[in-house]
């Protein structure tokens, strides 16, 4: 038996059941945050099932796929196919039929009837960013708001505290939105981790998530606490901060080997360089939407400052 906590299986379902019943801020959301979480959960096992079984499966990124849903062409900009009825409110093509009410409607012969005034509603289908907002605070809550990992506390914007893929998602695909495979990061550990994989072999292959008790050989943030396995202490001037970090259990030793001795020397020479730790400060705190360009650019600056530097802790 371990000397250290492990989640208990009994206590896994009751966890669950309470993220779902948190998944979107709007209660009505809910069934359909996690139909469509459950939907790509099931495409990720299918062509977990297929390579397994020796099929040639096309590359797909689902996670991305997820995150950046193809947004459909706006009606107003699509003419419609003759003998179609054209959306309200766009303008029917030669050959094609006007929707009752609309302004082509009305220029038929018989006046349009006056518009009565629309009650505001709220959004009609949830957004991506909504159910990912909502995971990170759910996620983030456990975590006390901090790196699950490092332990550093977490910026507010969703940019700075990516959601984590324990196991990777390039090795596991089967687990890309397995509820147990997710956490919150830092985005400092979350890109130097990237796809390293600290699991045992034996792991890969499966179809079922491996068991809390299972993972011996690794740190598993969802089923282990920090507290158990590594010990730090953090010095912290007005201008400048180290910490140390120190593995107490093959875990936590390997933690530290892997990852969190990076994270230090990071922190090191980051403060000791002003203009450098000032531009990565603004990039951790700006404000952006979900997939959008801003995002994937401040994702490439913050990777190219944050890369150099990791380069310079490993010389």
């Amino acid at each position: 038996m371990a000397d250290y906590y492990v989640l208990k299986d009994a206590d896994m379902k009751p966890a669950y059941d309470e993220y779902k019943a948190q998944c979107h801020a709007e209660e009505r959301f809910h069934k359909v945050v996690m139909f469509n979480i459950h939907r790509f959960h099931v495409m990720a096992l299918q062509r977990f099932k297929a390579r397994q079984a020796g099929e040639a499966i096309k590359k797909r990124n689902l996670w991305n796929e997820f995150s950046n849903p193809k947004k459909p062409v706006p009606a107003a900009t699509v003419a419609a196919a003759p003998g179609a009825i054209a959306a309200p409110g766009t303008v029917a093509a030669p050959g094609t039929i006007a929707a009752p009410g609309s302004p082509e409607a009305g220029a038929a012969g018989s006046p349009a009837p006056a518009e009565t005034p629309k009650r505001k509603r709220g959004p009609a289908k949830p957004t991506v960013s909504d159910i990912k907002g909502a995971f990170r605070q759910y996620i983030a809550k456990q975590q006390g708001n901090r790196c699950c990992y490092c332990r550093r506390w977490l910026f507010n914007s969703g940019y700075s505290k990516p959601i984590e893929h324990i196991l990777p998602r390039e090795s596991y695909e089967q687990y890309s939105f397995h509820f147990w495979n997710l956490s919150v990061a830092c985005v400092d550990c979350n890109s130097l981790k990237t796809d390293d994989d600290w699991a045992s072999p034996t792991k890969q292959g499966l179809e079922a998530y491996p068991a809390p008790n299972s993972f011996t050989e690794m740190f598993h943030p969802r089923f282990h606490r920090f507290d158990d396995h590594v010990r730090f202490i953090r010095v912290q001037t007005n201008d400048h901060s180290v910490t140390l970090y120190r593995g107490i259990t093959p875990q936590g030793q390997k933690l530290c080997e892997d990852l969190l001795n990076k994270i230090a020397g990071k922190e090191v020479i980051v403060n000791a360089n002003a203009d450098l730790k000032s531009s990565l400060e603004t990039i951790e705190q700006f404000e952006v939407e979900e997939g959008s360009e801003l995002e994937s650019a401040l994702k490439s600056l913050h990777g190219a400052l944050s890369g150099r530097t990791f380069e310079l802790v490993q010389s």
